[in-house]
C-alpha cells in the first residue's frame, strides 16, 4: 500500500459519518434513487456493494430482500454499517474489509448486480481504476448489472 493509500485509510477509519448538511443530504438520496432505479434489487439476488461505506445504499438493497456483500477499505465504516443495518434474515449480509485494488474474491461470475459508487476516482492510478473495472467484470453472472458512479472526474 503506498503513502497515498495509507492516508485515505487512516482518514476514512477515523472519519466514519459527518454533519452533512442540506445541499449534500439532498445530493445523497437523488444519487441513491437514480443507482436504485438502475440497480433494481430483488429479493434472493446476490449483490456485490464494491465501497459500501457506512452503508447508505446497502441499508436500501437489503430492505429490497437481496443479499449483499459489502465491502469498504475502512473497518471503522463496516463496523457502523454493522450496527446500523436494517433487519435481515442470517446471512443476507456479508461484511469484508477490502482494498479494492486487491479483491478478496475468486472470479466466479457470483454476483447478479455489483454497486459501486464514488469509489473510482479515489483509486491512486488508471491502471488501478482499469483492473477495478475487469475485476468486477469477472464477479458477474453473464447478463449481470454495474452501476457505477463517479463525481466531477
Amino acid at each position: 500500500m503506498d503513502e497515498l493509500q495509507q492516508r485515505e485509510r487512516q482518514r476514512r477509519e477515523h472519519v466514519v459519518t459527518f454533519a452533512a448538511g442540506r445541499r449534500l443530504r439532498y445530493e445523497w438520496r437523488v444519487e441513491d434513487e437514480a443507482v436504485l432505479r438502475r440497480l433494481q434489487p430483488r429479493p434472493g439476488e446476490r449483490i456485490l456493494d464494491a465501497g459500501c461505506g457506512i452503508g447508505r445504499l446497502t441499508s436500501r438493497i437489503l430492505r429490497a430482500g437481496a443479499r449483499v456483500v459489502a465491502l469498504d477499505f475502512a473497518h471503522a465504516r463496516l463496523r457502523h454499517l454493522r450496527l446500523h443495518a436494517p433487519p435481515a434474515p442470517p446471512g443476507a449480509l456479508v461484511l469484508a474489509q477490502a482494498d479494492l485494488t486487491r479483491l478478496p474474491l475468486a472470479p466466479a461470475a457470483a454476483f447478479d448486480a455489483i454497486v459501486c459508487t464514488q469509489v473510482l476516482e479515489h483509486l491512486p492510478t488508471p491502471q488501478a481504476r482499469q483492473s477495478l473495472l475487469a475485476a468486477l467484470r469477472t464477479l458477474l453472472r453473464p447478463g449481470g448489472r454495474l452501476v457505477l458512479t463517479v463525481y466531477n472526474y
